[in-house]
């Protein structure tokens, strides 16, 4: 099954720059904006209950954490 996704790019630069820069610009983009991983997040259907186990499980490892001190 594959799926496309997409993702709109707005260049407001000079026309003559390069795309190196614009690969650049675009990589930073997503960085700060996290685009990539909110795909993946939505490529699958999760349920909010087990979004909400995740949640707890998640939660309850990291009070073990502080509790043995690291």
């Amino acid at each position: 099954m594959s799926q496309v996704v997409k993702v709109i790019v707005e260049d407001t630069g000079h026309p003559e720059k390069d795309l190196e820069r614009a690969l650049r610009r675009f990589r930073r983009e997503e960085e700060t904006e996290d685009i990539l991983n909110e795909v993946k997040k939505r490529q699958y259907f999760t349920k909010p209950s087990a979004v909400k186990h995740e949640q707890k499980k998640s939660t309850a490892h990291r009070i073990e954490l502080e509790k043995k001190g690291r």
